[in-house]
């Protein structure tokens, strides 16, 4: 019953999308949708802990043995309607108040940050697409925190990570390059934003490169995480 209702309320919104782009606050309400509760996933990961338990250590059964750049995610929600959609509808429709929106929301449970990192898009594509997601999130975050926004990273043109499978996210990890302005970063707490973390390897990448200028800490700051499927794991 559940999803049925769910899948209405999904089709009702996007024939409401299609025709005008509905305040983010309009689109919140009429999904019923609510930001997870904190502490209801993994810090380390980002994936929700009903799907997977964290041990003595901190870690859960899907980051276990691994080591991340970053020092710890934190999230609005999973990577399922309507969130997925309206992520989505940020890229496809440059759906800016919406971005500002979920910025501001992830800035009220944002760690102490000294400044903001977008994961940056490649210049072609954000010609393209006329949005730079990450960055419309980034600028709400440090509007909010009030602290300062620096563009330290520049990606590599490379195979889009969206539909890529798993492996091929994992093995794609040196998508990203040091920009002139990260050399402002040493010794300061970071929040490097993105919008969706699905493997990780994104966001790895990006802070193995802060991590050479000497940054003390990085938080990742996230919309969503796509929580693992392990049946479907490399599709």
């Amino acid at each position: 019953m559940e999803l049925k209702i769910g899948s209405r309320i999904l089709c009702a919104l996007h024939s409401l999308m299609l025709w005008r782009l509905p305040t983010p606050t309009d689109a919140i309400a009429f999904a019923a949708w609510e930001a997870d509760a904190l502490g209801s996933w993994c810090s380390r990961c980002g994936v929700s802990l009903r799907c997977s338990a964290t041990g003595a250590d901190g870690a859960c059964a899907e980051c276990r043995g691994r080591q991340f750049a970053y020092h710890a995610v934190t999230r609005l929600g999973s990577y399922h309607d309507p969130l997925d959609v309206w992520v989505r509808m940020i890229k496809s429709r440059g759906w800016k108040a919406m971005a500002e929106h979920l910025g501001m929301m992830l800035a009220a449970r944002a760690p102490p940050v000294d400044i903001v990192v977008p994961v940056p898009m490649h210049r072609i594509r954000r010609e393209v697409r006329g949005i730079d997601h990450a960055g419309e999130l980034a600028r709400a975050i440090a509007v909010a925190l009030d602290v300062p926004v620096c563009y330290a990273l520049t990606q590599k043109l490379a195979a889009r990570q969206m539909g890529a499978s798993r492996t091929a996210r994992l093995l794609n990890t040196q998508r990203f390059q040091l920009s002139r302005a990260a050399s402002s970063l040493a010794g300061a707490r970071i929040a490097l934003v993105d919008d969706v973390r699905t493997t990780g390897s994104t966001l790895q990448s990006a802070a193995a490169q802060l991590r050479d200028v000497g940054v003390a800490r990085i938080e990742a700051l996230v919309v969503a995480v796509r929580d693992p499927v392990p049946e479907e794991e490399d599709l």
